[in-house]
């Protein structure tokens, strides 16, 4: 698996953690888990929960971009 797909796997698990359970709800165990990725992955791309949750809102708002587009 690539870097970019790891990061895209973190990423998409975090967005669906946080629009199903809430930001605070969310812990980083259960975002490793459905990644299916290892704690050491997640902290290479993102430093922190905060790093997390900032992350998968500039994507959002990138794909957003491209269909206002």
């Amino acid at each position: 698996m690539t870097a970019t797909e790891t990061r895209d796997k973190i990423l998409d698990a975090a967005a669906r953690l946080f629009h199903e359970q809430g930001y605070h709800a969310t812990g980083i165990s259960t975002i490793l888990r459905e990644a299916g990725v290892n704690a050491g992955s997640l902290y290479h791309f993102f430093p922190s929960k905060e790093a997390l949750l900032i992350g998968v809102l500039e994507r959002d708002i990138q794909e957003l971009d491209a269909r206002v587009a």
